[in-house]
């Protein structure tokens, strides 16, 4: 390698400001390649990105304004709602690709341009990642434009790499031999062959037709029907309805595989607190908050909720960017809590992080009008009980 080829990343980075993004993702549970199977070594998708455009680039020049708008455009590059910014990535692509001309030109003795790699002539900045674990570094190098080459020992990485980077490559447009059941009813022509990254110009088209993601939505429909034949001995036929009789609220039951899953989910998540889960539970633990008791990250049945004290059947959930495109699924698993007798307090996060004692007050309201204490053994009412033994 030249030595004289020297990298931003190797001059200068803005840590402080891609360090903030990254901990923000910890709050993203939609969306994020991380809900697709829990890596207990994922590297953030900010930090892979800032970091990959940052050692393909060249070294900032002396030009302090220009160096300073590098540093603010990796920045920028790296928050989350970025990820799919058809401009900003445009010009990610577009600088690497530059740099790479560059260094080809140099290597080969011969002019090479942009152009000569948009069109194939020339291959793209290859990057290689051994040990990738989870994918997000070879996953953002694509996104970058690069040709990525991902490996792992572990063959459950393995499946997380093929899933994140191989599949939806292979499978994400139409191709030979596809089920007819994923075809649109109006079949559009199959385009040309090469990587599923958006290709300079181009902006995403949201109603583009996926036949991976029919193959994911058609199979998912099929599994859930074929669950629900099957759990349905051990649900309440009316568990979508308020309850009404002593009998019905205390009728939840998992099974035990679910059981155990919910278990593992929630310890993950205790492990990975969200920066406001983290602030708000050293307030509540220790029974500090009036001498409440509370759990956190607690399975309930199918599910895991924040903060629970079961004394008073009281939920709290902090609620992070995300909770805005999720509205809908977040209130369909609040009504059915509810119908089971439980209460929610729902806080946003910027409010824990900015004001903790109005978040405080807002949890001690809730307590106040309604205590409900479990009844001692031997009869009476109690909510779905969370599994024992779990819960901070």
């Amino acid at each position: 390698m030249n030595p004289t080829d020297r990298r931003f990343i190797e001059e200068t980075f803005p840590v402080k400001e891609v360090s903030a993004q990254s901990a923000k993702e910890k709050s993203i549970r939609h969306g994020h390649i991380s809900t697709l199977h829990i890596w207990w070594a994922r590297r953030p998708l900010a930090a892979s990105r800032a970091t990959a455009y940052a050692a393909l680039i060249p070294a900032a020049s002396e030009d302090v304004e220009r160096w300073q708008r590098q540093r603010d455009f990796i920045a920028l590059l790296s928050r989350w709602e970025n990820s799919l910014n058809a401009p900003l990535l445009e010009r990610a692509r577009r600088e690497t690709y530059a740099a790479h001309a560059a260094r080809l030109s140099a290597e080969l003795g011969r002019p090479v341009t942009v152009e000569d790699i948009l069109a194939g002539r020339c291959p793209p900045p290859r990057v290689l990642d051994p040990f990738s674990g989870g994918g997000s570094y070879p996953l953002e190098a694509l996104r970058l434009g690069c040709e990525a080459y991902a490996n792992d020992y572990n063959p459950v990485a393995v499946l997380i790499l093929k899933a994140t980077l191989e599949y939806p490559q292979r499978f994400g447009r139409p191709f030979p031999g596809m089920p007819e059941h994923l075809r649109p009813r109006k079949q559009r022509a199959a385009p040309a062959s090469g990587q599923l990254s958006i290709e300079m110009g181009e902006t995403a088209r949201p109603d583009a037709f996926n036949p991976l993601l029919e193959a994911v939505k058609f199979w998912g429909a099929w599994v859930l029907e074929e669950a629900r034949k099957e759990l349905a001995p051990f649900y309440p036929a009316g568990l979508n309805q308020d309850v009404t009789t002593e009998e019905e609220a205390e009728r939840w039951h998992v099974p035990e595989a679910l059981r155990r899953k919910m278990v593992a989910v929630a310890r993950d998540f205790r492990k990975n607190p969200t920066p406001s889960e983290a602030i708000l539970w050293q307030a509540l633990r220790g029974k500090q908050l009036d001498g409440v008791k509370f759990r956190r990250q607690q399975p309930i049945g199918p599910f895991v909720v924040d903060f629970f004290a079961s004394s008073h059947r009281l939920i709290v959930e902090v609620d992070g960017p995300i909770h805005e495109t999720q509205k809908a699924a977040d209130e369909a698993r609040q009504r059915l809590l509810e119908s089971l007798g439980l209460r929610f307090v729902r806080l946003p996060a910027d409010l824990v992080e900015r004001d903790l004692p109005a978040a405080l007050e807002r949890i001690r309201e809730a307590l106040r009008p309604h205590p409900q204490p479990l009844p001692h053994e031997g009869g009476g009412v109690h909510p779905p009980s969370p599994l024992v033994g779990e819960g901070g």
